[in-house]
């Protein structure tokens, strides 16, 4: 009797495990929806905060360009202050000309930093989306 009932387990355990594999491949499929789902999300919103950041540096860079056209038109012995936090430091025109390029020349190359992210993320983002289409067109 003891052999019958242990046999019997031994069925039931296979018939289990035969079911629990193609609940499991489910669960893994679904796991992996998600997985491919949240990463979307995620390329989504780090795409749009780069855009959110592209747009301050191109307001940062007309600002500086702005600035150094109007020290252009100084003459060059003449005294400027800039404003640093509550004070103001006395500065040459040469000077703040030179610091607005910098300026400019840095927010072009984080312009252009976030241009090339941007591509990659797209890309990215390309290919989830495919994955994502198989896997629900191999879904059975």
């Amino acid at each position: 009797m003891m052999y019958l009932s242990l046999a019997s387990k031994w069925v039931v355990a296979a018939y289990v495990h035969r079911m629990s594999s193609s609940e499991e491949y489910s669960a893994q499929l679904r796991r992996a929806f998600q997985e491919l789902q949240m990463k979307m999300v995620e390329t989504k919103q780090r795409i749009d905060h780069g855009e959110v950041i592209k747009r301050i540096q191109k307001q940062r860079e007309k600002v500086a360009s702005l600035t150094k056209e109007q020290l252009e038109r100084l003459e060059a012995d003449r005294a400027v202050y800039r404003s640093l936090g509550r004070m103001f430091l006395k500065s040459t025109v040469a000077s703040e000309i030179e610091r607005h390029s910098d300026e400019i020349r840095k927010a072009q190359e984080k312009i252009a930093a976030i241009d090339r992210q941007k591509e990659y993320l797209e890309k990215s983002l390309g290919e989830s989306e495919k994955n994502l289409r198989e896997m629900i067109q191999s879904r059975p």
